[in-house]
């Protein structure tokens, strides 16, 4: 009888473990308990029409969750019934429960859409509503349970494997190196492919602008319809930049503080705007073709650092980020991308080069990136600091020289940003973000950047300036009386940013394989704190660890558009990691953490940050003459009638809803079906979307620049009942300002009657 040594028997005991183990967690689901939730009257409230809306939360534990519907995705496993008799059809739409009920229901997030069987109202109609569902096994359980199988049964098949002659496990090997190694190490791109990397990156980046619209597809942010007409943030933004590029300043008549708090963009914007003649569609592709052109080098330093494969990877997952935040969007988070890609990519290469130009551009555009979409702001100070020990061994001048050559660079961003203002003759105490109120937020435990805005209304009727110092000011006595309170939120925002580092992917094992990627990377670059990238991004990574739970609540991962092509980076080089110990490559230049020569994706990184530069001080300079409007005079309109002159076609954006069986007969004017966005896109589940929906074809919304009176060139948004006129010529619009229809708290002036002037 054969005894088994100890290893061999710890390992068949694993093995056997691992069998049993793996079997019972992907077989979770069939043992997964019951909810039964019954509906608390009281809790439900009335949506529209039929449809009725009840909280219905169930709290996960370790091995299960509570499944819900989500975009593309009819997860729910619940049935609702009403006296013990089920209702459906469930997963209905929401616009067929508020019209046709019937027991229609739809569990969404958390809450239940529903109707009763009769069209009563079930807070009243006496009827008890319960709703179950069996629990679903949490993802990483099935993954585990998958690997453990994986691992038992591949342990038992390599037993008669390890019999095999060595000849053909090494012949094996050698085969999977020559496949692997090609695609994880480190290589120099030729001027050709860099070239050719460019084109693709701009052509997918204009392309997803413009197959956005097809498919009527709203961002996660829900600040844009069909990723074409811009919603509360981005139409402020948009507004803005129309008024600086028509007439080359800011106006006092604007009245509102876009142009100033984040003036950097809106510059940016105003100079689209100029260059591609008025057209706001023409300006989202250039914006679409600027993202995927940076998407482009930056994955180029990747492959450079990380090999093809890595490079990829990154290449993939920033387009993910730029679907849900960046493409279509009037937004800051489009220049705060881009430049964040660009001076990441130099400041990789600097590692490389150690030239001098390399650091200074890298760190500025990065600072002009935090000064347009603020962020990560702990990343310019911890850059300075990189910037003193970057290279080890280093003598002491040159440390000196490198720490004044990275000062100077992130101190760009703010000067650029308070220059820009005062030379378009705005106030510059206006600049700057709301960053006292979110750490008023923080302060209270409520976590809520808005609630200093409801709770000090009186302050700011005057200026944000003046607001801001004194909500600091109560901020900080906030913390200091109740540092617990203060602790505690950013704890719990803490946990925010750990749970949603990749939330921009909805499948929930994705995010988790991502994070362990990106956990696996840093603690690469820990290890080798000896060479100047890997100390880099540690130093980076740091940084945005301790900004982000002061700033994560302001916008959660949006807030992150700068930074967040470091934590891709992490997930790339934790691929190239695990796929070099799989292949165990023998040369140790594919272990080491080494970058190769990349002069084609820097100079493309550099040339492309300075027109990105130039694109943000032309307002400022001759440059915006290119596009400035003339005044109109007008021809008048009855009494009670107010006149806009205005080119339905040229300066203006239209958005018109159309018959649902139409399609989008072209982009200028804009046309979608209520039917589009209902069924396609995040629009319904947005604060907004049933001011939207309910739009009756032909009813076209309109965003016109005003050529003539006294507010000429801002932005007015009107409605009509009909279709845009698309002959590019000048109109005298007769509106009635008493009469409005309210969308996301824009009033849009009924159009009455409509005359052709003579040019």
């Amino acid at each position: 009888m054969k005894v088994l040594r100890p290893p061999a028997l710890l390992f068949s005991v694993l093995t056997v473990l691992a069998l049993l183990v793996g079997l019972l967690l992907v077989c979770a689901r069939l043992f997964a308990p019951i909810a039964s939730i019954q509906l608390n009257p009281a809790q439900v409230t009335h949506e529209t029409g039929l449809a009725y809306v009840a909280p219905l939360e169930v709290r996960s534990n370790l091995l299960f969750k509570f499944r819900f519907d989500a975009p593309g995705s009819n997860a729910s496993r619940l049935a609702l019934l009403e006296d013990g008799k089920p209702l459906g059809p469930a997963h209905s739409a929401h616009a067929e429960i508020r019209q046709q009920g019937q027991g229609r229901f739809s569990h969404w997030g958390a809450a239940l859409w529903f109707s009763a069987s009769d069209a009563t109202d079930p807070r009243t109609n006496g009827r008890r509503y319960t709703a179950e569902a069996k629990l679903s096994a949490q993802p990483i359980w099935n993954l585990v349970g998958i690997v453990l199988l994986a691992f038992g049964l591949l342990a038992i098949a390599l037993r008669p494997a390890a019999r095999l002659s060595e000849r053909i496990a090494h012949a094996f090997a050698t085969a999977a190196r020559q496949i692997l190694v090609p695609v994880v190490k480190p290589r120099q791109p030729s001027l050709l492919a860099v070239m050719l990397m460019a084109v693709i990156g701009i052509a997918i980046g204009a392309g997803a602008v413009v197959y956005g619209w097809y498919a009527g597809d709203t961002s996660i942010t829900g600040l844009a319809i069909a990723r074409y007409l811009p919603v509360s943030d981005a139409f402020g933004y948009h507004s803005c930049a129309t008024f600086l590029a028509a007439s080359g300043e800011f106006g006092e008549s604007l009245g509102n503080v876009w142009c100033v708090r984040r003036v950097l963009y809106p510059a940016m914007l105003a100079s689209l705007l100029n260059f591609t003649a008025w057209s706001s569609q023409l300006t989202l592709i250039a914006q679409g073709g600027l993202v995927g052109l940076a998407i482009a080098i930056f994955s180029l330093a990747v492959g450079s650092l990380a090999g093809a494969l890595a490079a990829c990877l990154a290449a993939v997952l920033l387009f993910f980020y730029a679907w849900e935040f960046i493409f279509g969007l009037f937004m800051t988070e489009v220049l705060g991308f881009v430049l964040g890609l660009l001076g990441l990519t130099l400041l990789i290469g600097f590692c490389k080069t150690k030239q001098p130009y390399h650091l200074a551009a890298g760190a500025s555009l990065l600072s002009v990136g935090l000064a347009a979409r603020a962020g990560a702001l702990l990343a310019l100070p911890m850059l300075c600091l990189w910037g003193l020990f970057a290279f080890p061994g280093m003598s002491h001048p040159k440390r000196i020289r490198y720490l004044f050559i990275t000062l100077i660079s992130v101190l760009i961003g703010p000067v650029l940003q308070f220059a820009l203002v005062s030379l378009l003759g705005a106030d510059v105490s206006g600049t700057g973000g709301n960053y006292a109120a979110s750490l008023y937020g923080l302060s209270t435990g409520s976590r809520d950047w808005s609630q200093a805005y409801r709770d000090f209304a009186d302050l700011f009727q005057q200026t944000e300036s003046v607001a801001f110092r004194r909500i600091y000011k109560i901020a900080l006595e906030n913390i200091v009386a109740n540092p617990d309170v203060f602790a505690g939120a950013l704890i719990a925002a803490a946990r925010l940013y750990f749970t949603t580092l990749f939330a921009f992917i909805s499948v929930t094992r994705v995010n988790v394989l991502l994070s362990l990627l990106a956990a696996l990377g840093l603690f690469r670059c820990a290890f080798n704190l000896q060479l100047p990238a890997a100390r880099l991004l540690v130093a980076l990574a740091i940084a945005e660890l301790l900004s982000a739970p002061l700033i994560i609540d302001s916008g959660e991962l949006r807030i992150f558009a700068v930074t967040i092509p470091l934590r891709i980076l992490f997930c790339a080089l934790g691929l190239q990691w695990i796929l070099q110990h799989v292949i165990k490559a023998p040369n140790e230049a594919y272990r080491s953490f080494e970058t190769a020569e990349a002069k084609s994706p820097l100079s493309l990184a550099t040339i492309t940050g300075a027109v990105v530069l130039m694109l943000i001080v032309s307002p400022a300079t001759p440059l915006s003459r290119i596009g400035q409007l003339r005044k109109v005079a007008g021809v008048g309109c009855p009494t009670g009638l107010t006149e806009v002159v205005a080119r339905l076609s040229k300066e203006s954006q239209s958005l018109t809803m159309v018959e649902a069986n139409a399609k989008i007969a072209s982009l200028d004017p804009f046309r979608i079906t209520p039917t589009r966005l209902q069924d396609d896109s995040r629009l319904p589940k947005t604060w907004f979307g049933k001011e939207f929906l309910d739009l009756q074809p032909l009813s076209s919304l309109i965003r016109v620049v005003e050529l003539s009176g006294q507010n000429a060139f801002t932005v007015k948004p009107l409605l009509l009942d009909g279709d845009v006129r698309n002959d590019n010529a000048r109109y005298s619009l007769c509106i009635d300002e008493k009469s409005f229809t309210e969308f996301a708290q824009v009033k849009h002036y009924s159009i009455k009657t409509i005359k052709q002037l003579p040019e």
